[in-house]
């Protein structure tokens, strides 16, 4: 380039050389920080197909309903899932939540909280209900 420009008036190159290198720059690194936002925001990995897995869990024997999941990952390597079901009988609770388990480990989660509701209505009841949280309505001593 320092040649070109050393030897003749034609000076466009270099700005149109600096713009080729900043659109290389940010086509390798938006896709990195659109990943990186993701995790962030505690989106759903990806690869990992939700409505699949839950549609999985359903068909476990046990299992009445899937109340909540929750797949995320903290870092991008590990993922982490939240899973609140109901079941028809509760003396096969560790069987079914054992089956639970190595369905998501088999769809790449490694850390799984397993919760057993005893109904729909069960699991509103400890849900968060963030209009009792008091912090969030301002400053207060």
């Amino acid at each position: 380039m320092a040649i070109i420009l050393r030897f003749t008036d034609w000076y466009i190159p270099d700005p149109l050389l600096s713009l080729v290198i900043s659109i290389f720059i940010l086509s390798k690194a938006i896709p990195r920080f659109w990943s990186a936002l993701k995790i962030f925001l505690d989106a759903v990995p990806e690869g990992v197909e939700l409505e699949k897995i839950e549609q999985e869990l359903l068909s476990v024997e046990n299992v009445v309903s899937v109340n909540q999941l929750s797949i995320w990952s903290m870092d991008g390597l590990e993922n982490n899932a939240i899973v609140h079901i109901c079941i028809k009988d509760w003396e096969q609770m560790m069987e079914t939540k054992e089956v639970v388990r190595q369905c998501l480990e088999e769809r790449g989660v490694q850390n799984i909280t397993i919760e057993v509701d005893s109904s729909q209505s069960n699991h509103a009841q400890h849900k968060r209900n963030l209009k009792n949280i008091k912090f969030l309505s301002g400053h207060h001593h």
